[in-house]
């Protein structure tokens, strides 16, 4: 699986018997947190947990660092080496790689110091301490009459705790996060050491293996890792890139064994991950994926073939190619699983059990019964009244501000600050160039028009037993026949069965977009039971519930799998 924001660090401690706990302990709260702690300690943790967090002596929480404030990463060494994902090294990687040198194709190693190469828009991330402002944030709004006045009045105070931070220690960054939906706020007190260097990183073929059929898979095999050093001024203080600096010496650094680990071994992750889902309701789960979940499949699913194809043919765009693609794809790929998983084990059905339970104990309980009698049927009217002007937000999102190129560079364009400090508008212009530079202007535009039209298509109808049309909507057979007849073609409607009959089989090997593809034993019929159309790259556009793409490597497909055939 691919954990795009989380560093692992594995505690290696035996265990009597193997089970696992589940949930998210804040660092600030884990010496307060007496049942968590506990937990820890009955699942194999032998260190104190003021080994794993201390905000007065280093503790495992200082190798710990937030990698270019997209990843995490631990330090190592006492050199201040530092180990990170492949995927979250990939740009720094691209960024030095050329057709002549492929850094991304062939790999890296630096074989001294001076051979490790700079990364001067690259930074890491040291946590020093946290700090629960949660009172302070809240007061701040309690006088709000509405949840617009609430929101400002909140991020406003927000700012302020972060930039008093810096304002009595330039070297340090303040940022206030919320948690639990707004219920607790956090500070974070944060040292950034901007001079990272690459030193290692393994070739595509062990880094990336698998490539999207793997990732957020599992198990997965592949040596996703790559290895940068942290370089600081002579008296071991932050410093931008200087060929004078020299290797950062970290306060503390976390041991690896070699030893490896053992069924029931003591696992822990400590990290800095995105963000959870895990308190969405039923209806803001079915929102989230029909609306922005849905919407990453299907359009991006339409750009990266695109790209694929001509990062396939030419290997200078494959190179400039490479980072927004492995970028674009990481949470295309997370959609489509994080979709299948919520039907594979059945989250809403769970989430609405859980919903009744919760009403039952509204009507049980007089003293809250007031307060909260509404509380559903105010979640379903407003999650229903929004839900096409969110579904349609989130696909002109995909398919015009995060799709084409030109669309993002114009708008940075618009709201670039110039009145900012020069070091910051210097930074900003060379990333605003940079991009640029890995532009290819014609991809671009073909990837707009095609992104524009995929969005006002056909997307989203649901699946209905026997359509065949727009007006019916679709089933899987009346989908294909109606695009086969409205695409040059006259066959009439007919099932999966007679689709395959009229074609000529072909290869997976030999398969190409426009192909039809076949599958048997989906539901209890003979014969072929299910058809869709090959787009390319191991994707097909099929009629599901809803139209959507899908990834024809899953394991549910490749079971099912029976033929691609050829229309004649």
């Amino acid at each position: 699986m691919k954990l795009r924001l989380t560093a692992m660090i594995l505690l290696s401690l035996c265990l009597s018997q193997a089970f696992a706990d589940e949930g998210m302990w804040l660092l600030g709260n884990l010496r307060k947190n007496k049942q968590a702690e506990r937990v820890m300690k009955e699942l194999g943790l032998q260190m104190p947990v003021n080994k794993l967090y201390n905000p007065k002596k280093p503790a495992l929480a200082n190798a710990v660092v937030s990698f270019g404030g997209f990843c995490s990463g631990v330090v190592v060494s006492e050199d201040g080496l530092v180990f990170t994902n492949h995927h979250c090294g990939f740009s720094s990687i691209q960024q030095h790689s050329s057709v002549e040198h492929d850094y991304l194709k062939d790999g890296f190693v630096a074989r001294s110091l001076e051979e490790e190469l700079p990364n001067p828009e690259l930074y890491v991330r040291f946590l020093l301490r946290t700090e629960n402002v949660t009172k302070r944030v809240l007061s701040a709004a309690k006088h709000a009459k509405t949840e617009s006045e609430r929101r400002v009045a909140v991020d406003s105070v927000m700012n302020v705790i972060g930039m008093e931070v810096s304002e009595k220690d330039s070297t340090l960054t303040g940022i206030v996060d919320a948690y639990y939906a707004g219920n607790e706020f956090w500070l974070s007190v944060y040292r950034d050491y901007n001079d990272v260097r690459l030193v290692f990183a393994p070739p595509s073929s062990v880094g990336k293996f698998g490539w999207d059929t793997d990732n957020w898979m599992w198990p997965r095999h592949t040596g996703d890792f790559s290895v940068f050093r942290i370089y600081a001024n002579t008296q071991n203080g932050p410093a931008d890139y200087s060929p004078d600096n020299v290797p950062y010496h970290p306060e503390y650094v976390a041991p690896v064994s070699l030893e490896g680990y053992k069924e029931g071994s003591f696992c822990m992750t400590l990290g800095y991950p995105g963000s959870t889902e895990r308190y969405l309701s039923s209806y803001g789960i079915e929102e989230m994926m029909n609306g922005i979940n849905q919407a990453m499949i299907d359009v991006r699913g339409v750009k990266q073939a695109i790209w694929k194809r001509e990062m396939d043919r030419r290997p200078d765009i494959r190179i400039k190619y490479a980072s927004k693609y492995d970028e674009s794809s990481n949470y295309w790929k997370n959609s489509i699983g994080t979709n299948k998983a919520i039907q594979h084990l059945k989250v809403l059905e769970k989430k609405r059990a859980a919903e009744a339970a919760l009403r039952e104990w509204i009507q049980a309980h007089p003293e809250e019964r007031e307060k909260l009698i509404r509380l559903f049927s105010s979640l379903e009217l407003n999650y229903g009244n929004r839900r096409e002007i969110n579904r349609a937000l989130a696909y002109f999102g995909e398919a015009f501000i995060n799709g084409p190129e030109l669309v993002q560079l114009a708008l940075e364009i618009l709201n670039f600050d110039f009145e900012a400090e020069e070091k910051q508008v210097v930074s900003r212009m060379k990333k605003l160039l940079e991009k640029y530079d890995n532009l290819d202007t014609a991809i671009d535009k073909e990837v707009f028009a095609a992104m524009l039209k995929e969005a006002e298509k056909y997307i989203g109808y649901p699946y209905v037993w026997g359509g065949s049309s727009p007006s019916t909507s679709f089933d899987c057979s009346g989908f294909i026949s109606w695009v086969i007849n409205h695409s040059g073609w006259n066959v009439g409607r007919l099932g999966a069965q007679g689709l395959y009959n009229i074609c000529t089989p072909v290869s997976s090997s030999q398969a190409k977009p426009g192909d039809l593809v076949f599958f048997v034993g989906t539901y209890d019929t003979p014969g072929v039971s299910h058809v869709g159309l090959y787009v390319g790259n191991s994707v097909m556009l099929h009629c599901g519930d809803p139209i959507s793409y899908t990834n024809l490597n899953s394991n549910y497909w490749q079971s099912h799998f029976y033929s691609f055939g050829r229309l004649p």
